[in-house]
């Protein structure tokens, strides 16, 4: 679905309204799952960090990167 949903004009009379708009675009529950738990090792492998500080894990040369985490999300 992620592609193909578009916004129409109730959409936005609702994101102008209420200020957000829930998408029906879903992530899988198995691939939500590895995030999670990639998520979860990311913090546990950097405890000694405040989780704010994490800046995009996932981008070599970033101010805190952890490889491993981002090669499981893949």
């Amino acid at each position: 679905m992620c592609g193909q949903w578009r916004l129409d004009q109730q959409d936005l009379d609702t994101y102008r309204t209420d200020g957000l708009l829930k998408s029906p675009f879903r992530i899988p529950d198995g691939q939500l799952g590895r995030m999670r738990d990639s998520l979860d090792k990311l913090l546990r492998d950097n405890a000694h960090l405040a989780p704010e500080t994490l800046v995009c894990p996932h981008i070599p040369y970033g101010r805190t990167h952890d490889q491993a985490a981002a090669a499981a999300v893949a």
